[in-house]
């Protein structure tokens, strides 16, 4: 429990200093560091603290679906701690979006929707950040995965209960057909013609 303590007020303490660094920009326009700031004043407590954070986003996993709307922002916190770990944004950009909408108990199209565009968001934001790392192309196929399991009207697509609504709603909102994105993502992963067929 101390432990645990420690490592939250270390990282309130690192987002106290953030936010007064920022407070001194002129215009007081953000950081282009953004939450790295805080995660970089933790120094070797980063570790304790983004296990700490893992911990509490598990556990919301197995809670009543109510508690669900804080895992987004522990998720947050845990990609500024360990941005340049690939693996880390798909797990977490997955279970925004399969996990946590099986968790719900009467979901809505919106709703499914919501959890989508934020897997979807996050996930993106992991690309950005690991432009340079090798697994960076990978994410692009874990991108399309997502995009193509929650946002197709297909009708083999059970995974999609809400599909054509967040189909929809992806182009309404983002300009974008779902079909059109998942192919550049696949062929941004590799130029493989034996990879789409089946998706598509």
């Amino acid at each position: 429990i101390r432990t645990a303590a420690m490592s939250m007020a270390l990282l309130a303490a690192a987002a106290g200093t953030s936010r007064r660094l920022q407070a001194v920009r002129p215009g007081g326009e953000p950081s282009p560091e953004g939450p790295g700031v805080s995660a970089a004043l933790l120094g070797g407590f980063r570790g304790l603290c983004a296990d700490f954070l893992w911990y509490r986003a598990e556990g919301r996993m197995i809670q009543h679906p109510a508690v669900l709307h804080d895992i987004p922002a522990l998720y947050e916190r845990i990609g500024a701690l360990q941005p340049r770990y690939p693996g880390m944004w798909y797990y977490t950009a997955s279970r925004m979006a399969f996990d946590v909408p099986a968790h719900v108990t009467y979901p809505t199209p919106e709703g499914d929707w919501v959890w989508a565009r934020r897997a979807i968001e996050h996930l993106e934001k992991g690309i950005r950040l690991n432009a340079a790392h090798p697994d960076c192309a990978k994410l692009r196929f874990d991108l399309a995965e997502i995009v193509h399991r929650r946002c197709t009207p297909r009708p083999v697509n059970t995974l999609a209960r809400h599909g054509t609504h967040c189909w929809r709603r992806l182009k309404e909102e983002r300009g974008q057909d779902a079909f059109d994105l998942v192919v550049t993502l696949v062929h941004q992963y590799r130029d493989d013609p034996e990879i789409l067929p089946a998706w598509i």
